[in-house]
């Protein structure tokens, strides 16, 4: 059998050749003996859009979904990952720490400390890699659990003893009506063309088949709310994926029923991240290269032949790199003349970037002033820097913000000119911009339901890696960053990756054994899901990291 991540570029060929293997594949290591209870399944929904999965609950649309909200807890505005990516997001679910420390930083980033494979790609045939690209602490749920630990179609399970892929399948159901070919072969039958729910319904039998050697933990991730709402955006389509979803998860605890497995089983129903509907697609390379005259390499959306080998020397005729998250959010980075990409600009440094192309012909006295020109571009929202040690910048077009980083996660803020996080129009965080450090939990009791809920955090986490773009910039609503980028369908109608609340915050759902009956919990992080679930499963919680265990959860 076949095991592929995605479908391949817009060439016809080589999109023939992957349908001829179209199979989902199956990995394990010998079966481990019978685990313990309590069990754990997660059902992670790949983009769950919070007002969506409101609307759809209040009309009774998710009855299986609201079943487990009666039975259990809901956490009404969880705060995901930034930046809000697959894969990279499931880090605090499976550790309790937050991903930026995960030494990932998304599906796309540049390592600077490496000779080889500078640039990274987890999009394509090289999904792999992003488990061993990950800090070897704090173990994974799957490496503390022991028995049986199973995943379905997840990008980040390191440890697990059983790891089952449908990318082949996958892709052909995200573009059965989105290209000639697929629009084609959509009469066949479903083991050539499949529907997302043909897919997913294949992997929640495996999961239920499964049952029987009673797996310490099995994650589900149903990819088909992001997959559709990448390639035809946020309309009633995206709507029916929830459902099927939800129907998928009745079919599951149905099975557990039956199988007499409900009483020692923890349910988790977790997303992500969010999603936006996007109109307008900025190519941000050709963007930089004319207003900036800046040449920037961004790469292929899809490896399908790279075994990311680059080095420094491959980017020897660009000054930098755009490394794309989601397509709403993207790591810049900017080559040095001698030291290529080793050391990070601050922001006084990037208003009076000495290109390094330029410096090639001789032309030594021609700078430009990166900030200012990204904060200009029409697209962008947010254009984030190093500052002075101890502090990062944010710059939009009309106003700046300055994050000051304390100790012990405690952040002071201000802004100058419209506050680009909009914190000085609400009472409860410009009650906090006072000059002082406020705690992180302050930060976000107060920013939660605006529309940079726990920007400060998040932003500060991110920049505390070196590998972190010298720039990162997030687009405005309706827009992404990258134009025709993508394999089939070029551009993309439906985005994320960035800082705002439609990206970031997302509903959970906690349920089963030892979780309080009809809690509701306001905020929490996605790390400290990942502490919680360790408890509610009697497994150890990892030292050091950041989560802590939600109050109002354990019954």
């Amino acid at each position: 059998m076949v095991r592929l991540a995605t479908a391949v570029n817009r060439g016809g060929l080589p999109f023939l050749l992957v349908i001829m293997a179209a199979c989902a594949s199956k990995d394990a290591t010998p079966s481990p003996a019978e685990s313990v209870p309590p069990y754990l399944t997660v059902f992670l929904v790949d983009g769950m859009v919070q007002d969506v999965f409101v609307r759809e609950l209040a009309a009774g649309r998710l009855p299986n979904v609201d079943a487990m909200v009666r039975e259990g807890t809901v956490i009404e505005n969880g705060i995901s990952s930034f930046p809000s990516m697959t894969g990279y997001g499931f880090y605090p679910f499976i550790t309790g720490e937050d991903a930026a420390a995960s030494g990932v930083l998304g599906l796309r980033w540049l390592d600077r400390g490496r000779a080889n494979g500078i640039f990274r790609n987890y999009v394509g045939r090289t999904y792999t890699l992003m488990n061993e690209d990950l800090k070897a602490e704090p173990r994974t749920i799957f490496e503390v659990a022991g028995g049986v630990t199973q995943t379905f179609n997840s990008y980040m399970n390191r440890g697990a003893s059983e790891k089952t892929m449908a990318g082949v399948r996958f892709s052909l159901a995200k573009y059965r009506n989105a290209w000639w070919l697929g629009r084609l072969l959509s009469g066949m039958p479903p083991s050539v063309s499949p529907t997302f729910a043909d897919v997913e319904t294949e992997l929640v039998d495996l999961a239920i088949a499964a049952l029987d050697r009673k797996p310490k933990v099995q994650w589900i991730t149903f990819t088909a709310p992001d997959g559709h709402a990448h390639v035809q955006g946020l309309g009633d389509g995206y709507a029916d994926r929830l459902r099927e979803v939800d129907a998928l998860i009745g079919r599951y605890r149905e099975a557990s029923r039956k199988k007499d497995l409900e009483a020692d089983r923890v349910y988790a129903v977790l997303t992500d991240h969010g999603l936006a509907q996007i109109n307008v697609n900025l190519d941000l390379r050709t963007a930089m290269a004319e207003s900036l005259r800046l040449e920037m390499f961004r790469g292929d959306a899809t490896e399908m032949w790279s075994s990311l080998d680059t080095t420094i020397a491959d980017f020897a005729e660009v000054d930098g790199v755009i490394a794309t998250n989601g397509n709403t959010m993207c790591h810049v980075y900017l080559r040095r003349g001698g030291d290529g990409f080793a050391r990070p600009f601050m922001a006084g440094e990037l208003r009076a970037y000495a290109p390094p192309t330029r410096l090639a012909t001789g032309t030594t006295d021609d700078t430009v002033d990166v900030i200012e020109g990204l904060r200009r571009l029409h697209g962008i929202e947010l254009v984030m820097a190093r500052g002075i040690p101890g502090t990062v910048e944010l710059f939009t077009a009309e106003g700046e913000g300055s994050i000051r980083i304390g100790s012990d996660d405690s952040y002071a803020y201000s802004a100058r000119g419209i506050d680009p996080l909009g914190y000085a129009d609400a009472p409860s965080t410009s009650a906090l911009m006072d000059g002082q450090a406020h705690s992180a939990a302050q930060w976000l009791d107060a920013s939660v339901s605006g529309s940079f809920p726990d920007a400060l955090h998040r932003i500060a986490t991110l920049f505390a890696d070196v590998n972190t773009g010298d720039v990162v910039v997030t687009a405005i609503p309706g827009y992404d960053l990258v134009a025709d980028y993508e394999m089939v369908v070029g551009s993309y109608r439906g985005g994320h990756g960035g800082i705002r609340a439609d990206q970031l915050r997302v509903p959970w759902v906690l349920a089963g054994a030892g979780v309080r009956k009809r809690g509701h919990v306001e905020v929490a992080r996605a790390e400290d899901i990942g502490v919680t679930l360790r408890v509610l499963t009697g497994l150890p919680v990892e030292p050091n990291v950041h989560g802590k265990v939600i109050d109002g959860v354990l019954r």
